[in-house]
């Protein structure tokens, strides 16, 4: 996501390498160059303004899951996408990561 993108995390990186319009590039280049039937993506962000329709001209189908300002301020997320052709999403559930990395079922209040 480019929200976690800083040149100091970074520094034997080139300026523009860094910049969405490079990454973005790149980053489909190689997704497309995979030419994968499953695609696992987490910290995505543009989502909709660049990976959903990216994803759709290709063939591909999926979920995907922003983080919500309760886990983070970050707007970036996770996503699992398939090729239409080959399979079917048969349903979708969404999963808080802060109640799942901490053992809680959703709704979970500390006893006591």
């Amino acid at each position: 996501a480019q929200c976690y993108v800083r040149s100091t995390l970074f520094p034997h990186s080139p300026k523009f390498a860094l910049k969405w319009k490079r990454r973005g590039e790149k980053l489909t280049e190689t997704l497309a160059a995979l030419d994968a039937d499953v695609l696992s993506l987490q910290e995505v962000d543009a989502y909709d303004e660049h990976w959903a329709p990216w994803l759709k001209r290709r063939g591909y189908g999926g979920v995907y899951k922003q983080r919500t300002k309760l886990t983070n301020d970050k707007k970036d997320g996770c996503g699992l996408f398939f090729k239409r052709a080959k399979f079917e999403l048969l349903a979708r559930r969404a999963i808080e990561y802060n109640d799942v990395a901490y053992g809680r079922p959703a709704g979970y209040v500390k006893p006591g």
